[in-house]
Protein backbone atom coordinates (compact mmCIF):
# COMPACT_ATOMS: atom_id res chain seq x y z
CA UNK A 1 0.00 0.00 0.00
CA UNK A 2 2.55 2.30 0.28
CA UNK A 3 4.37 1.99 -2.60
CA UNK A 4 1.14 1.85 -4.98
CA UNK A 5 -1.20 4.02 -3.11
CA UNK A 6 0.69 7.37 -3.58
CA UNK A 7 0.97 6.49 -7.40
CA UNK A 8 -2.56 5.30 -7.85
CA UNK A 9 -3.08 8.61 -5.95
CA UNK A 10 -1.37 10.86 -8.24
CA UNK A 11 -2.72 8.69 -11.49
CA UNK A 12 -6.51 9.26 -10.45
CA UNK A 13 -5.47 12.97 -10.50
CA UNK A 14 -3.85 13.37 -14.05
CA UNK A 15 -5.72 13.40 -17.29
CA UNK A 16 -4.08 10.51 -19.00
CA UNK A 17 -5.51 11.50 -22.43
CA UNK A 18 -4.01 15.13 -22.26
CA UNK A 19 -0.39 13.90 -20.63
CA UNK A 20 0.10 10.14 -22.62
CA UNK A 21 -2.29 10.59 -26.25
CA UNK A 22 0.75 8.26 -27.46
CA UNK A 23 3.38 5.73 -26.09
CA UNK A 24 6.61 4.91 -27.36
CA UNK A 25 6.53 0.88 -26.28
CA UNK A 26 3.65 -1.94 -26.47
CA UNK A 27 0.67 -1.37 -24.23
CA UNK A 28 -1.32 -4.24 -22.46
CA UNK A 29 -4.20 -3.45 -20.54
CA UNK A 30 -6.46 -6.17 -18.49
CA UNK A 31 -9.43 -5.18 -16.96
CA UNK A 32 -12.62 -7.21 -15.31
CA UNK A 33 -15.76 -6.35 -16.38
CA UNK A 34 -17.48 -6.94 -13.52
CA UNK A 35 -15.76 -4.21 -11.70
CA UNK A 36 -18.26 -2.64 -9.38
CA UNK A 37 -16.10 1.07 -9.68
CA UNK A 38 -16.80 0.82 -13.59
CA UNK A 39 -13.38 2.27 -14.47
CA UNK A 40 -13.00 0.23 -16.92
CA UNK A 41 -15.32 1.78 -19.55
CA UNK A 42 -12.79 4.68 -18.62
CA UNK A 43 -9.83 2.48 -19.66
CA UNK A 44 -11.48 1.16 -22.48
CA UNK A 45 -12.10 4.93 -23.90
CA UNK A 46 -8.13 5.34 -23.26
CA UNK A 47 -7.35 2.64 -24.80
CA UNK A 48 -9.11 3.30 -28.10
CA UNK A 49 -7.70 6.63 -28.32
CA UNK A 50 -3.99 6.19 -26.86
CA UNK A 51 -1.05 5.54 -30.21
CA UNK A 52 1.01 2.70 -29.33
CA UNK A 53 3.59 0.42 -31.53
CA UNK A 54 1.19 -2.24 -30.39
CA UNK A 55 -1.42 -2.68 -27.74
CA UNK A 56 -4.02 -5.14 -26.50
CA UNK A 57 -6.84 -4.92 -24.89
CA UNK A 58 -7.84 -8.12 -22.27
CA UNK A 59 -11.60 -8.06 -20.62
CA UNK A 60 -11.57 -11.04 -17.45
CA UNK A 61 -15.16 -11.89 -17.85
CA UNK A 62 -15.60 -13.72 -14.67
CA UNK A 63 -13.85 -11.16 -12.86
CA UNK A 64 -14.71 -7.43 -11.30
CA UNK A 65 -11.41 -5.22 -9.70
CA UNK A 66 -8.94 -8.36 -8.75
CA UNK A 67 -8.30 -10.59 -11.35
CA UNK A 68 -5.81 -12.41 -9.77
CA UNK A 69 -8.07 -13.97 -7.30
CA UNK A 70 -11.04 -14.76 -9.84
CA UNK A 71 -9.17 -15.62 -13.07
CA UNK A 72 -5.40 -16.66 -11.27
CA UNK A 73 -5.17 -19.15 -14.71
CA UNK A 74 -6.18 -16.83 -17.48
CA UNK A 75 -4.20 -14.36 -15.17
CA UNK A 76 -1.28 -16.38 -15.94
CA UNK A 77 -2.19 -17.36 -19.17
CA UNK A 78 -2.57 -13.79 -20.34
CA UNK A 79 1.04 -12.71 -19.01
CA UNK A 80 2.59 -15.56 -20.73
CA UNK A 81 1.00 -14.55 -24.05
CA UNK A 82 2.14 -10.96 -23.45
CA UNK A 83 5.48 -11.33 -22.93
CA UNK A 84 5.88 -13.48 -25.99
CA UNK A 85 3.85 -10.63 -27.88
CA UNK A 86 6.60 -7.69 -26.25
CA UNK A 87 8.90 -9.84 -27.30
CA UNK A 88 7.90 -10.13 -31.01
CA UNK A 89 7.52 -6.51 -30.95
CA UNK A 90 10.66 -5.45 -29.91
CA UNK A 91 12.76 -7.01 -32.07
Amino acid sequence: MDMWFPLWNSSVQTDQFTLTPELNCPLFLFEGIGDKQKSHYLVKRYYKSVKAPTKEFVWFKESGHTVFNTEPLKLQMEIIATKKKVLEAIK
